[in-house]
């Protein structure tokens, strides 16, 4: 095997064992468990309190390591500058609503620093690995595998593999249209020229541009979604009538 394949995940096989390997690095993106594992073994060189703020880019800088292989640099370095953009901008909320709601927030500064700093590489490293995810199974062995089987899950097989298309779909063009909001509005969560001194006026005036941008990402999300749909349908119904064909002449 060549060594450059061996570290890439998407060639592994069988598809079980791609899987399990997947859930095991993306572990650290949802429990804190791996992060205060790695903090206690690091405090024994540094102070408890940055042993733990360091441990989480290091995850992030593993995971990163473990999805640049297969998607190679180019693809890799696009994810992640949609993924520092919808870091910033989730960071940025958490903040904002934090020092607008402090009654629900109920913590201290320190404790404060160190979720939003864990937010901010999560997001940096779960974007990268949900794609690299969704992208390292392919549609087409899933449907080949389930026309040929006649169970009940066959058609439920068979809808989860154009989800799976249509997440592949979406996923590479939401990075795109990320870059494409950092254009527009540089500063993300603002709008480029407000126009308003005074302070309610803005606020006002702010509510309103963020009302339009969500309907604006929802009617984007929902077009990507269903674009690709009818075309994906058409190609999942000639393999399946192709696999009849293949079924009735075999008889």
């Amino acid at each position: 095997m060549n060594r450059l394949n061996f570290f890439k995940i998407h060639l592994v096989k069988p598809f079980w064992l791609r899987f399990i390997i997947f859930i095991i690095v993306g572990l650290p993106l949802f429990s804190n468990f791996p992060a205060l594992f790695i903090s206690q073994i690091l405090s024994k060189f540094f102070n408890p309190e940055f042993a733990l703020i360091i441990s989480y880019p290091l995850i992030s800088f593993f995971i990163w390591l473990f999805c640049l292989p297969s998607l190679g640099l180019n693809k890799f370095l696009d994810y992640m500058s949609a993924a520092f953009l919808m870091a910033l901008t989730t960071v940025i909320t958490s903040s904002l609503l934090q020092n607008l709601f402090p009654f629900i927030f109920m913590e201290n500064a320190y404790a404060a620093s160190v979720r939003l700093l864990r937010l901010y590489f999560n997001v940096l490293a779960v974007f990268p690995w949900s794609l690299t995810f969704i992208n390292s199974f392919s549609p087409d062995s899933i449907i080949n595998a389930l026309t040929q089987l006649r169970t009940p899950f066959r058609e439920a097989g068979l809808h989860f593999a154009l989800a799976l298309r249509v997440f592949q779909h979406v996923g590479t063009v939401v990075s795109k249209l990320l870059l494409i909001w950092k254009e527009r509005y540089p500063s993300l969560l603002v709008m480029r020229h407000t126009g308003e001194n005074k302070k309610l006026k803005f606020i006002f005036a702010w509510v309103r541009w963020l009302a339009y941008s969500v309907i604006d990402w929802v009617y984007a999300s929902i077009i990507l979604t269903f674009e690709p749909i009818p075309a994906m349908v058409n190609e999942f119904e000639i393999l399946s009538e192709r696999n009849k064909k293949n079924d009735f002449s075999e008889k």
